[in-house]
């Protein structure tokens, strides 16, 4: 009797997978968040990777003084963690991390500034970038999250936040790779000497090469179709013709 056949078996966990996959490669919202993510790492650790020569032959400073170029940036990423919820909360998403990348670049531009000409500008400018740099990491976070609710979007978290995590690591370890390869174009080594052409190719670099990374995140950001997170409607607007029909 059919009616008390017992229900279909699930499918095995690697044949749910792959369809999952497959939505998550077709997903442009989430790659283009990826961008994003892509562009903000990878303009830092290029920054990371070029601090000690900016500090060795633009500052002219000691090894043992790039702790008060790097420090500020990393103090102020912490204290830019806890800031992120309430001005995302107020913000939105979409706004956030273009208001954080549009920080984040000139906070670079002023610390670029401080390594060429004025020194003083070192830690508020190396705090702005800080600030905005812990921040956008909880703010891309959220966004991916956003995007796992959104539509009903079946593909689990986990491989979202697995792509989102190895793309973390992979601009970090490309950004100090441009940078390698930036330096090793201009001529710079272990022990060399330092002349004005040198330092002026330099300047260069490092205002190039984590700057544009950003540039082209927050071009991005402004390109890309966000998830419209579910809202409840306002108690004391009066709602739309569209708004009253809705469940």
């Amino acid at each position: 009797q059919e009616a008390g056949a017992a229900p279909p078996a699930p499918a095995p966990k690697h044949e749910r997978l792959l369809p999952q996959l497959r939505g998550t490669f077709g997903n442009r919202a989430f790659w283009m968040l990826i961008g994003i993510l892509l562009c903000h790492t990878l303009g830092m650790g290029c920054l990371n990777a070029l601090g000690i020569y900016a500090n060795k032959y633009l500052l002219e400073r000691q090894a043992e003084d790039l702790v008060a170029l790097l420090s500020p940036i990393a103090v102020a990423a912490l204290v830019g963690m806890p800031l992120a919820v309430p001005l995302a909360n107020r913000l939105g998403a979409a706004m956030a991390i273009r208001l954080g990348l549009g920080v984040q670049a000139l906070g670079l531009f002023l610390l670029w500034l401080a390594m060429v000409k004025l020194p003083a500008l070192l830690i508020p400018a190396g705090a702005l970038a800080g600030l905005s740099t812990g921040a956008l990491t909880l703010w891309l976070m959220g966004a991916v999250l956003d995007l796992c609710k959104s539509e009903g979007d079946p593909v689990p978290k986990g491989v979202y936040l697995g792509i989102y995590y190895a793309v973390q690591k992979l601009g970090q370890s490309a950004g100090g790779l441009l940078a390698s390869g930036g330096l090793a174009l201009i001529g710079i080594g272990s022990g060399t000497p330092s002349t004005p052409e040198l330092r002026l190719d330099l300047a260069v670099l490092t205002l190039i090469g984590p700057f544009a990374p950003l540039l082209l995140g927050f071009w991005l950001a402004l390109r890309m179709p966000w998830p419209r997170p579910p809202s409840s409607p306002p108690d004391s607007a009066p709602l739309s013709a569209d708004a009253s029909t809705r469940p």
